[in-house]
């Protein structure tokens, strides 16, 4: 019995030295916090000069399966936050018309998962000359009613080096933002909740990646999402 004994611990301690050995190397591998597969941390990132690196962001696409009017405005002014992120940190953030006509001119539809491809995003970027391309997906967009009310987004945003061919950001985020007191029934103040969780998202999931350029011009004016009746 008591050999048993000393048999079994001594087959417990290999195993436990055998997964203490493969810990370092599990955690080599795993992705940096907001990273997914394909992505790359802020330390491992080159240094961009942001005066001589064009960024083209896409129309930042609707996956959510439907479509309405604030919808529509919040994806367009979604995009317009991404190219003032870039802009006022002095980066060459390209005109909005001009990316969407590259778009066109070349037969992509972004709403296809299946064209937003490393490829793709290679061949946009050479077309309009840009160093980096920015996608960028809805894919939860709402408001909860508890204890507080709240809005709640989730995004898939990529970050695409055309020089390195390689993602600089590949990462899946939810925002959120909340308010202290109930107001049900309120769609105003229930629709800027729902922006200001896309605007969180869109903050988190470029934080590491922008946090080595400072702020250093003023934010782009962005257009106010249209009225939108209230629902039922």
């Amino acid at each position: 019995m008591q050999r048993k004994m000393l048999i079994y611990c001594a087959v417990l301690a290999t195993m436990l030295a055998l997964c203490a050995a493969a810990l370092p190397a599990f955690a080599a591998e795993a992705p940096a916090p907001g990273q997914g597969e394909g992505g790359v941390s802020a330390a491992q990132a080159p240094t961009y000069d942001p005066a001589k690196t064009k960024v083209a962001v896409l129309p930042l696409v609707n996956g959510l399966g439907r479509e309405d009017a604030e919808i529509k405005a919040s994806c367009e002014k979604g995009g317009e936050r991404l190219r003032s992120m870039f802009a006022e940190r002095s980066f060459v953030a390209l005109e909005s018309k001009a990316v969407a006509e590259a778009v066109k001119k070349l037969g992509v539809d972004l709403g296809d998962s299946e064209d937003r491809t490393k490829d793709t995003f290679q061949k946009i970027g050479e077309d309009l000359g840009a160093d980096l391309v920015v996608c960028t997906v809805l894919n939860d967009y709402g408001a909860r009613e508890a204890r507080k009310r709240a809005g709640e987004a989730k995004i898939e945003l990529k970050v695409y080096d055309t020089r390195e061919k390689a993602y600089r950001v590949r990462a899946t985020q939810a925002g959120n933002k909340t308010q202290s007191r109930s107001f049900m029934g309120s769609f105003e103040k229930s629709r800027d909740l729902r922006w200001g969780a896309l605007e969180d998202a869109l903050n988190k999931a470029l934080k590491d990646f922008l946090k080595p350029y400072p702020i250093t011009k003023k934010p782009l004016e962005t257009t106010k999402p249209e009225e939108t009746p209230a629902r039922n």
